[in-house]
């Protein structure tokens, strides 16, 4: 498989959030299965399903796109749980904590949280947002590394101390043959000083890295010629 590298602006970063009473404020906006109710501010599973029981609700989902779906488990006690977008499934979760995961819809429209025959355990606090991704496939010139942010001093006694504050994650890649629409996207997030999300997909995992773009000009700002409708620049990026 051919190394993918995806940059986005997820919806996170406002203030809507795509799922219906993810607060579980009331017993409304999910369709329940066996095992599954919803009271106190929480959604329950009690265990008394004998197979896979489902908490959905259809929040008009788009097939292809990527969304990030975060959520806490609560009084967990036996069994395992994932979250759905559409027909793509998380990972496994089976113990206390909050999750967050990024997934790309397939197949139908739906929010799912599906149960095993033994889960028990309450969910709440489910927050859903789309994620705007531009797709690159650079086959030179990627680099990575890490930009060390740090001071030093000199004591009494002529030891010199080094203190280390923080890595930043520091990525750069030429991008060519990128359509319009999507250079226009992320110029415009350059513009902003927008917050993103950097995935690189292999044939074995996804990385996902907290970015910003920190070009010097307009990322990409000059045409792929003779072709006036796609372009190519340096991406330029440092974790935050």
């Amino acid at each position: 498989m051919t190394t993918k590298y995806e940059l986005g602006y997820s919806s996170v970063f406002d203030v809507t959030n795509l799922a219906t009473n993810g607060t579980f404020d009331s017993d409304t906006g999910w369709t329940k299965q066996t095992g599954w109710s919803i009271s106190g501010g929480k959604a329950r599973c009690d265990g008394s399903q004998v197979g896979i029981t489902l908490l959905y609700q259809d929040p008009s989902l788009i097939i292809g796109k990527k969304y990030e779906i975060t959520f806490t488990i609560l009084l967990y006690t036996a069994g395992i749980i994932r979250a759905y977008i559409g027909n793509t499934y998380g990972i496994a979760r089976s113990a206390n904590g909050t999750y967050t995961e990024s997934l790309i819809c397939t197949n139908n429209s739906l929010l799912y949280f599906g149960g095993d025959a033994d889960f028990d355990g309450h969910i709440d606090n489910v927050i859903l947002h789309e994620i705007e991704t531009v797709t690159f496939y650079p086959e030179w010139d990627y680099s990575q590394g890490e930009r060390q942010v740090r001071t030093e001093h000199r004591s009494k006694s002529g030891k010199l101390k080094l203190y280390k504050w923080y890595d930043y994650d520091k990525i750069s890649f030429q991008a060519n043959w990128v359509p319009a629409s999507d250079a226009a996207l992320v110029n415009s997030w350059w513009d902003s000083n927008a917050e993103l999300y950097f995935y690189v997909t292999s044939s074995t995992h996804t990385e996902v890295h907290s970015v910003m773009l920190i070009n010097d000009e307009t990322p990409m700002a000059n045409y792929n010629k003779p072709y006036n409708n796609y372009f190519k620049g340096k991406i330029e990026l440092e974790g935050y």
